[in-house]
């Protein structure tokens, strides 16, 4: 049984209260209001569920590929349902009518393996307006300039290890030119054809656009990212399962360091388990507050004006609302989710006539190669700021969730304001984002190490048991985890340089551990010995028809990239296997001849 390490999980710390909404404002959708004052929104709802089972949840992109429950029941009345099994958290919907819907609300929360249930809805995506082509020119980013613009591209630092953002959102079109390489998983998505079609793929834009000097050039253009695509085409479940936990659960399982959330959720004790999920894994979480402000209200998911919206209402979210021209945008709600501000633009129907809209990537069209479009709204001034959490992660990657909000929240550009620092109010917040000074910041109040010397990997033991081999490993600070998944073949191991990783292979399975965490995970893999070279990559070697080296990430065991045509034949050279590495070589035994007095061991070069 794994012991379970505290590091940064451990000292991860709720600071924030949030709350809110997504989306542009789509023009056919809204209705009008007056300047009359608003009634306050109803305090914050407690909702149940069981902390200790999220705790005992572990990220594993296995989870996601387990088969999705079919609904149960019938009725008008959805309920979700978010259940612990094994160490995966897994989503389903239950139906039935609204007479019975508190009576299997208590009953499923009373099922021992039932981490939350509530009652969910589904909500409307947005639309544009406005396509043009990037093809050989540079659209002007009023916006990014007001942030930093190129002095941006300096703060991301060389050998920053891979920081995923999950755009949780309305899909992403990865064939984009200005976004080519920048989507590493999906999840079942199929682009939206009307109204939602743009709406995930501008927010990538702003995230990681190529700094390639036509279109657009994002915040952060060497962040990853995860298509997490909420919004969908067609009707019932699935895919259309309303609430995006099950969205912020699977990007925790793919190895996110900042969740982007710009689609709306009104709120369940479901969304709830699934922030702290990410918040116990060290994953930063920002979310726009919704367009219930003052001027336009989206009568699909605005129920009040400055209406408090779900997925930013949480004590762990970063809720965003959004300013134009340095002052608070007309659709940008003033309630308690409001925790910083950034650029959203404003349309033709906006407080500030004539004041541009935003711009960023579309779905590319062929007629219009490079597509961009314009539109506003505090769901594109979200992006802004999960882009700043996302460098912040990459210059401090040791940074809890909690360190990254203080650092965002401290260095806010108050200008005008009257506020003092670490003061906020609801209609701007903490204040206006500024990335230069939040960079600043968290390098001037470096993350703290926790308490205690850090423990890592001293040894490992291999015990044979009735013809298998049970692999524990030992650490510094006397305690030992047993590696998973292993099978009866005595195991290959590796050590990572600074002790926090481990590896392990059988020829089958591939097993990764995390000393700080504890945190183990497993792939299927016909592998020829396992090294870590200088960069944290894992490295096995295929010999099925040739050699192969791949390279691994260590925290997401997502390949990196392989080397092949090494000049080595599986046929010539017989048996052969990685025993180490050194620089970007890898370096292989092999037995050249077929006799065992003829064995060497031969350096290889790796790509990446």
């Amino acid at each position: 049984m794994n012991e379970q390490r505290t590091g940064r999980r451990g000292r991860l710390i709720a600071i924030l209260a949030g709350g809110v909404a997504l989306s542009v404002i789509a023009a056919a959708a809204v209705v009008i209001m007056g300047d009359g004052a608003a009634p306050p929104p109803p305090p914050r709802q407690e909702r149940p569920f069981r902390k200790e089972l999220v705790e005992r949840a572990h990220p594993d992109p296995a989870c996601a590929e387990r088969p999705a429950p079919r609904p149960d029941g019938s009725g008008e009345v959805a309920i979700g349902v978010l259940r612990l099994q094994e160490r995966c958290l897994v989503s389903a919907t239950v139906a039935t009518t609204e007479t019975e819907a508190d009576r299997v609300i208590a009953e499923l929360r009373a099922e021992p393996d039932v981490v939350a249930a509530d009652r969910v809805r589904q909500t409307a995506p947005p639309g544009y307006g406005r396509y043009e082509s990037g093809e050989g020119r540079s659209f002007e980013q009023e916006a990014r300039e007001s942030l930093g613009g190129e002095r941006l591209l300096d703060l991301w630092p060389e050998g920053a290890p891979e920081i995923r953002v999950a755009m949780i959102d309305a899909g992403v079109d990865a064939s984009h030119p200005e976004l080519a390489g920048r989507v590493v998983a999906t999840r079942d998505t199929v682009l939206g054809a009307k109204d939602h079609r743009d709406h995930g793929t501008f927010n990538a834009g702003i995230v990681a656009a190529a700094a390639d000097g036509q279109g657009i050039t994002g915040i952060t253009p060497n962040a990853k990212l995860l298509d997490v695509q909420y919004y969908r085409d067609g009707e019932g479940w699935p895919p259309n399962q309303p609430g995006i936990h099950d969205e912020i659960i699977w990007s925790v399982d793919h190895g996110a360091r900042v969740l982007s959330v710009s689609a709306t959720d009104h709120g369940s004790s479901m969304l709830d388990a699934a922030y702290a999920y990410a918040e116990l894994n060290g994953v930063v979480a920002v979310a726009a507050v919704g367009n219930c402000g003052s001027w336009l209200l989206r009568d699909d998911y605005c129920g009040r004006r400055h209406d408090v919206l779900g997925q930013a209402d949480q004590p762990t979210v970063l809720g965003v609302g959004a300013t134009t021209d340095g002052d608070r945008a007309g659709y940008s709600p003033i309630n308690r989710t409001v925790q910083l501000v950034a650029p959203g633009g404003a349309g033709d129907d906006g407080p500030v006539p004539g004041d541009p809209r935003l711009v960023s990537t579309c779905i590319n069209d062929q007629e219009r190669p490079r597509t961009h479009c314009r539109s506003h709204g505090t769901s594109f001034a979200e992006p802004y700021v999960a882009a700043a959490a996302a460098l912040l992660a990459a210059r401090h990657p040791d940074a809890s969730p909690a360190e990254i909000r203080i650092a965002l929240i401290m260095s806010a550009n108050q200008a005008g304001l009257d506020l003092e620092p670490g003061q906020r109010n609801d209609e701007y917040g903490y204040g206006r984002l500024d990335i230069l000074a939040a960079a600043k910041y968290l390098d001037d109040h470096p993350p703290a190490p926790p308490p205690g010397e850090k423990p890592v990997i001293a040894a490992a033991t291999i015990t044979e048991e009735g013809g298998s081999h049970r692999t524990d490993l030992v650490l510094t600070d006397g305690l030992s985890i047993e590696v998973q998944a292993l099978g009866a073949t005595r195991p290959e191991l590796a050590f990572s340089a600074d002790g926090d990783w481990f590896a392990a292979t059988d020829g089958k399975v591939l097993t990764v551990a995390d000393a700080r965490t504890g945190k183990q995970q497993s792939t299927g893999c016909t592998c020829l010995g396992v090294a870590f070279n200088s960069k944290g990559e894992l490295l096995t070697l295929q010999g099925a028809g040739g050699i192969e080296i791949l390279r691994y990430d260590a925290r997401s065991l997502k390949i990196n990239g392989s080397t092949s045509g090494t000049g080595l034949d599986s046929a010539d050279i017989g048996p052969a296997k990685i025993v180490g590495a050194a620089g970007d070589s890898a370096l292989i035994t092999m037995n050249v001849g077929g006799t065992d007095a003829q064995w060497c061991t031969r350096s290889v070069p790796t790509a990446g």
